[in-house]
């Protein structure tokens, strides 16, 4: 199957591997990556283009200092159901992404909180699972591939990733 990208690859490792390929190799044996570099360098373009290469759904989004694990792991949330209001949980982006065999994608992953990054880190190791505060564990696919990125910096007040969360994760450099 042929499939059209609007990506150019163009960084190329002394292998002659660029990183695309790269990136699908990491795929296929089940690796997830981190991806470093300066804005602009093609991270964002890159995970864009996998779905379209490997056939899953991409579940993204874009972290701050702020986020919680709420609208990663999940959440309860009020709705009506015959007449009565009940509670019921729904899967944040990482659950949904695990549980749908998909691709997680968070961008500026190291702004979350540290204790937020490694909330995440049973999903990211040889569990493959996260347990949301309902107690349910969701279990990822055989396929499911989580990918991260970050912009490196020299400021003493930039955060970067979890010294247990970057161990589980191959590190790409864009430059």
């Amino acid at each position: 199957m042929k499939v059209k990208l609007n990506y150019v690859a163009n960084q190329v490792t002394p292998e002659g591997l660029d990183e695309v390929q790269r990136m699908i190799l990491a795929y296929k044996l089940g690796q997830h990556v981190a991806f470093s570099g300066s804005p602009g360098t093609g991270k964002t373009n890159l995970v864009v283009a996998l779905p379209k290469i490997v056939q899953r759904p991409l579940f993204d989004t874009t972290c701050d200092t702020f986020m919680t694990e709420s609208p990663l792991v999940g959440a309860p949330e009020l709705s009506g159901s015959n007449g009565a209001t009940v509670t019921v949980w729904n899967n944040g982006i990482a659950s949904a992404a695990a549980e749908q065999n998909g691709i997680f994608y968070g961008d500026e992953f190291d702004l979350l909180p540290g204790s937020v990054q490694k909330r995440l880190n049973s999903l990211f190791d040889d569990r493959r699972s996260i347990r949301r505060r309902d107690g349910k564990e969701i279990k990822a696919g055989d396929n499911f591939f989580g990918v991260v990125s970050y912009n490196p910096s020299d400021k003493a007040s930039k955060r970067e990733l979890e010294e247990s969360v970057a161990d589980r994760f191959v590190h790409f450099n864009f430059n």
